[in-house]
């Protein structure tokens, strides 16, 4: 019953043949607020009118007492933005436990975890936009989880917790976590454990092997087929969809705009049953990001860095690459424009 009260709260009558598309924000260098406010600006023009909303615990409170400024700068674009939002606070965060420094060697379900996890989803329920189309706990969590085996349990204890407590707030917006695309290929048991036991599914795609070089785009498909497989009768909402155009990756400018065709082929197709689509992103990451990124998720790899500096619709000058206006198109059509 609660599976079918979820599905029917996220597929509303005004979006139950049409998923709410996002696109993750970067601005084009220099980074400053010019070029943010050009970016905002950017995905107005676009017709962007929903948000995928995420920080990590860590970035709310850690040595220092809470601050909500990371999270409320996120909303307050979104409410810019309009339209739906999906939430995502993080205490994993792909590779990493993303918790306050003091909690680093305390398990998720322990009770200090549990206290003081509670205590600042208590500070964030008041800041959250009535228009929430889901909340996850956790962002591609099969990264970490499959590295610790033995936290899983807790950790979907501790995200349990959570649900309830937002329940008895009243906030109904359907709960869960996100995993990988590449997890379900590589550890489907896990992923299907972590999925199995919320109200919505969710989880990011990104079409390569495991040497992140793009997969055939005649493969998305099955891979949409794949994922909604995992989600079954419930909605499947996707935070991250993106596709590389860079060289080290055996990708190119046209495959990435093929992509974008073949995605939103996708999910017009299969319009009934994903109700949310971020893809990912409005700009290439600066090589300085990238060097943070590297050290962040513990990879020297020329491929994965070919990866994260190519994923923009535009390049860190804010030049239009050819699946920007791909996804324009495809957009405008959309909205039906």
């Amino acid at each position: 019953m609660s599976t079918l009260i979820a599905t029917l709260a996220l597929l509303a009558p005004s979006q139950a043949t049409k998923p709410s598309i996002a696109l993750s924000m970067m601005p084009s260098e220099p980074l400053n607020e010019e070029s943010y406010l050009a970016a905002v600006r950017d995905e107005l023009r676009l017709g962007i009118e929903a948000t995928y909303v995420n920080v990590k615990w860590s970035d709310l409170e850690n040595e220092a007492a809470f601050n909500p400024k990371a999270f409320q700068d996120q909303v307050g674009i979104a409410k810019l933005l309009g339209g739906d939002i999906v939430v995502c606070i993080k205490p994993i965060d792909t590779s990493n436990k993303c918790v306050p420094v003091a909690l680093a060697n305390v398990g998720f379900d322990e009770q200090r975890m549990l206290d003081q996890w509670e205590a600042m989803l208590q500070k964030i329920i008041p800041l959250l936009p009535k228009n929430v189309k889901a909340i996850s706990f956790g962002n591609e969590v099969d990264v970490y989880l499959g590295n610790h085996p033995n936290e899983v349990s807790g950790y979907l204890s501790m995200v349990k917790s959570a649900r309830t407590l937002f329940r008895g707030a009243g906030i109904k917006a359907p709960v869960g976590v996100i995993t990988t695309f590449d997890g379900l290929m590589r550890k489907p048991e896990l992923v299907k454990k972590i999925q199995s036991i919320f109200d919505v599914t969710m989880m990011t795609y990104y079409p390569l092997g495991q040497t992140f070089e793009v997969l055939p785009m005649s493969s998305v498909e099955g891979h949409f087929s794949s994922m909604l497989s995992l989600a079954g009768s419930k909605p499947l909402v996707l935070t991250e969809i993106g596709c590389p155009s860079g060289e080290g990756n055996k990708s190119s400018e046209e495959t990435q705009a093929e992509f974008i065709k073949q995605a939103f082929t996708q999910l017009q197709k299969h319009s009934a049953k994903i109700s949310f689509a971020s893809f990912f992103q409005q700009g290439d990451f600066p090589q300085s990001m990238v060097d943070v990124f590297e050290q962040y998720y513990q990879m020297k790899d020329d491929k994965f860095r070919s990866y994260l500096s190519s994923l923009g619709l535009k390049t860190t000058t804010g030049k239009p690459k050819k699946a920007y206006y791909e996804f324009r198109k495809q957009l405008r059509a959309w909205n039906g424009e």
